[in-house]
């Protein structure tokens, strides 16, 4: 479907199949309460992203890649306040970077996807329940993203998150 290319296959075990992926940029999302997520880079790695929901549609994708912690904060605060978002609705992905960035915004949620599940103790950890639940809501179209802003990256990700199968 990216460019114009319909023969795709999807991976095995993906959660979410490409075509509900690509739909998330024609469904009308559902909307309602502000909230904003960082995903804070590492030292030397990928650029952070800071990302603004109407409920649950996307509405805007920043990119910072600025290392500095501080100066990510501060842009943070920035966001927050330009699209009205009150810190206890923003969630920092603390995970591999520790507890640190979600410290220099105060009253944010620090969210570590290696804790231990919060609803079904049947998942490794967070991190799985989260994507077990957010592959629901975007198979039952529940999700919409009304930017096009880092398109080919957010569907990258989602064709990412796969279901692991182990050895019994």
């Amino acid at each position: 479907l990216l460019m114009g290319n319909w023969d795709y296959d999807d991976a095995e075990w993906q959660l979410i199949p490409t075509e509900n992926i690509y739909a998330l940029w024609t469904n009308e999302g559902e909307r309602g309460t502000p909230a904003m997520t960082w995903d804070v880079a590492g030292p030397g790695s990928d650029r952070s992203v800071v990302m603004v929901w109407d409920g649950l549609t996307l509405t805007h994708v920043y990119t910072l890649d600025d290392e500095d912690i501080n100066r990510q904060a501060r842009q943070v605060d920035y966001f927050s306040k330009l699209h009205k978002v009150p810190r206890n609705r923003i969630v920092v992905d603390a995970t591999g970077i520790g507890t640190g960035p979600s410290q220099f915004l105060r009253g944010c949620y620090a969210f570590n996807g290696g804790d231990a599940p919060k609803l079904n103790k049947d998942f490794r950890n967070f991190k799985s329940e989260c994507s077990f639940g957010l592959a629901d809501y975007v198979n039952d179209g529940r999700f919409g993203i009304a930017t096009d802003t880092a398109r080919d990256e957010i569907a990258r990700e989602l064709t990412f998150l796969r279901q692991w199968r182990g050895e019994a």
